[in-house]
């Protein structure tokens, strides 16, 4: 509603709002309607069938855990960052999370490459701490991994998926080389991807170790 210079929303409209806020919040963050949660020793598997609809699923598990978690740091693996590339919002809005949650991730990448540094500008420093050096997981080209207190979420990508997006970074000189188009049709081709939440206290105890060896 406007009268002259002030505008104002309509009561019934701002109740329906919060209402469905209060809904969104309950499903999505104090519920386990979506995702549950395995048990120890147990693993929930989900199959995608491309990096798009993937890359959707796989941020939305990783905040789950981290709001369902009272360690204050994540562990990462990533060959490549190409998932800033598909939906740089889905990042930013991870960063988020780790902000509001006062969480910080050590994140190991593959590589070094134009569209690997790109990825810099969506992390914030003071709660993301990243390595490119060289380490026991710098051969695991197909294997994405992130560790949250007992849980370990992983994705294995088909050999495929995996050729493609190494080629895409290591024949892509600038940012501004970057061919968008095949970008695009990357990440909706067909593929085998393979999303893995697990709860494995000692193998991911042994993974925390590895890291705080790494960093220092």
């Amino acid at each position: 509603m406007r009268v002259k210079k002030r505008y104002s929303l309509l009561i019934p409209w701002v109740t329906d709002a919060v209402h469905f806020a209060y809904t969104l919040s309950t499903t999505y963050f104090d519920s386990f309607d979506l995702i549950q949660l395995p048990l120890e020793g147990q693993k929930i598997r989900w199959r995608f069938a491309t990096l798009y609809s993937l890359n959707n699923f796989w941020s939305q598990v990783l905040t789950f855990a981290i709001n369902h978690s009272k360690d204050t740091h994540v562990y990462g693996w990533a060959p490549h960052n190409w998932y800033n590339l598909i939906k740089a919002d889905n990042e930013q809005q991870y960063i988020e999370s780790l902000n509001k949650f006062n969480v910080k991730q050590y994140l190991i990448i593959g590589d070094i490459t134009p569209l690997d540094r790109f990825a810099e500008q969506f992390w914030d420093k003071n709660h993301v701490e990243f390595s490119t050096a060289q380490s026991l997981y710098h051969g695991k080209k197909s294997l994405y991994f992130d560790v949250v207190g007992d849980l370990i979420i992983s994705l294995q990508l088909d050999s495929e998926t995996t050729n493609a997006i190494e080629s895409l970074y290591m024949n892509t000189l600038t940012i501004d080389a970057l061919n968008v188009p095949e970008v695009f049709g990357l990440f909706h081709q067909k593929t085998k991807a393979v999303l893995i939440l697990e709860n494995n206290p000692k193998k991911a105890g042994l993974i925390r170790k590895r890291f705080n060896q790494y960093f220092g």
